[in-house]
């Protein structure tokens, strides 16, 4: 399994500081909705924790969750992979078919589904290259996360999110939200 690279729209939203939950306004039925996704604190520092063990390799992983009420994906939860590329992570990243199968199969029991994958590039920017977009799966998120000077201080990421409706359509760049820890214990299922 590979995943891809490019830039951010942002959707219209509104918060409610109580919930710290996601909606959306503004959209009319049958209007173009980009691909948008909420990342949960958890999930989030796993991905960046996972992002900066590799720098400057390519890290890749999977993204797990549900879809919420709105009808946007929530990432709960990330699993790293161990890249297998062939050129060892530098500047491409590749998963293991039966660790990927293996890792679905746990979070189905879970109450989880593969939402899409996640991969780095370090001191690059995060957007699709050829290579990503040729293995893009259509309707599975591909989360990227540029890793700038990591080493001797803190990496500073930046997130692009993609998605490819179907074969035939080029990758959309989309909205993802990341939720605070103060957030993410707000929310009812994260009580369970």
């Amino acid at each position: 399994m590979r995943c891809g690279r490019h830039d951010l729209r942002i959707l219209p939203e509104v918060t409610d500081p109580g919930v710290g939950d996601f909606c959306m306004t503004g959209i009319e039925q049958g209007d173009f909705i980009p691909p948008a996704a909420v990342l949960h604190a958890e999930a989030a520092e796993r991905l960046v924790a996972h992002a900066t063990a590799c720098y400057p390799r390519e890290c890749c992983g999977l993204l797990f969750g549900r879809t919420g009420t709105d009808g946007v994906p929530e990432i709960l939860s990330v699993l790293a992979e161990r890249n297998t590329a062939s050129d060892g992570g530098l500047k491409s990243f590749a998963a293991d078919p039966l660790s990927v199968f293996l890792h679905e199969q746990e979070m189905a029991r879970r109450g989880q589904r593969l939402l899409g994958c996640y991969h780095s590039h370090p001191d690059v920017p995060a957007v699709l290259s050829d290579a990503d977009m040729q293995y893009m799966i259509p309707g599975m998120l591909y989360l990227v996360a540029a890793v700038f000077a990591g080493g001797s201080r803190e990496p500073v990421i930046r997130w692009r999110l993609w998605q490819r409706r179907d074969a035939a359509s080029p990758p959309e760049e989309g909205s993802l939200r990341r939720l605070a820890r103060e957030d993410d214990a707000l929310l009812p299922w994260s009580r369970e």
